[in-house]
């Protein structure tokens, strides 16, 4: 028994590489002719909430703004410009009432230079932002 579950074991993990790899090669080796942008649009309560958006986490708390400005529909893109990772917020917000917090996770592959006009290969580490304001920030490199 204890050599099926060894087995067993072995197998998954290979079959969790193997896709890591995969997946790793695939952005590696993606077609420059179309630009990687992320983009997505998320809306926000009045509860609050945390999205995901690509390698991005946005983390907002209940009562991050007066209750008579939402919901509110934000467009986050994040893209590269100059060799600088950045994520952009739209509309842009003058001030929140409490903090958002904004994590990137660890990434490597390749997003658009808005500035080159083609995608290039970035690397981010983990790192996050508290926010109390929403315009544009740039990821550490």
């Amino acid at each position: 028994m204890k050599k099926l579950i060894i087995l067993f074991t072995a197998v998954l993990l290979a079959f969790s590489f193997s896709l890591s790899v995969y997946a790793k090669e695939k952005n590696q080796n993606h077609n420059s002719d179309s630009p990687l942008i992320i983009e997505e649009e998320i809306t926000v309560t009045n509860e609050g909430g945390t999205f995901e958006v690509g390698f991005a986490s946005i983390k907002f708390k209940k009562g991050f703004l007066n209750d008579d400005a939402l919901p509110i529909t934000f467009t986050v893109s994040i893209y590269a410009e100059d060799g600088e990772v950045y994520i952009e917020f739209s509309p842009d917000v003058e001030a929140f009432l409490s903090d958002v917090k904004v994590k990137a996770t660890s990434f490597e592959g390749y997003l658009y230079d808005v500035s080159l006009e083609e995608n290039i290969l970035i690397q981010i580490k983990t790192q996050s932002l508290k926010v109390e304001h929403f315009s544009r920030y740039c990821w550490a490199t």
